[in-house]
């Protein structure tokens, strides 16, 4: 969990620290990517490893949605928005008809030297969460990161210079909600099933804000 957390607010560091747009949509990116990951695994009879980015590249298409949706909104409003949808598509997954589904994922073994599931799980939470903080603070250091800073700073300035906004806003969005999917896909392998009143929990929105709030916004 403490590995999970670490990537959700990294992650979301990258839209409310650089860019200065605090989303509260996480729940939506990480559950849809736990649970296409399972059900990709399950279903389609994936390699459960490679059904996670099968997982994350649904969470991106969610977020274009978002995008579309949210990013000409600003403050409080893009906020509200992103929970609502959020919200949305924690009820749908949710919904009775559905019978409240739980979908587990089928047994498989890792390559060796990682002997267990567990283990994959493990070092992969280690290694996306590393490489979360890495590409972070990289892209705050890049012509992209000092664009969405600028962006912060005064996006009417940044438009009147030319600059492609929405483009750059819609880019951090698919980055984080990619981050995220892989992080939903790897905790449904760590956990062996998924649930919908789990993983649509909409701690995944809040927590990240609260964790990066405390620990220190990065610009």
């Amino acid at each position: 969990v403490f590995l999970i957390n670490i990537v959700l607010a990294s992650s979301w560091n990258l839209l409310g620290g650089s860019m200065g747009y605090y989303s509260l949509g996480h729940a939506g990116f990480f559950g849809l990517g736990a649970s296409v990951t399972a059900l990709a695994a399950r279903e389609l009879t994936i390699y459960p490893p490679l059904a996670t980015f099968v997982g994350a590249a649904v969470a991106v298409c969610f977020a274009v949605v978002v995008g579309y949706a949210c990013l000409r909104l600003t403050g409080d409003y893009f906020a509200i928005a992103t929970l609502g949808l959020a919200i949305v598509i924690a009820v749908v997954a949710r919904e009775p008809s559905l019978g409240m589904w739980v979908v587990v994922i089928p047994k498989w073994q890792p390559l060796p030297p990682l002997t267990l599931t567990i283990h994959f799980a493990y070092a992969s939470l280690v290694a996306l969460a590393l490489g979360t903080v890495m590409l972070t603070r990289t892209i705050s250091r890049s012509k992209f990161g000092y664009t969405l800073a600028a962006i912060r700073d005064d996006e009417t300035v940044a438009k009147t210079l030319g600059i492609p906004t929405f483009r750059y806003k819609m880019a951090a969005l698919m980055i984080s909600s990619l981050i995220v999917g892989l992080a939903g896909g790897i905790y449904a392998q760590y956990i062996g099933s998924v649930a919908a009143e789990g993983i649509f929990n909409l701690r995944y929105s809040f927590f990240p804000v609260i964790m990066a709030l405390i620990g220190g916004i990065h610009d």
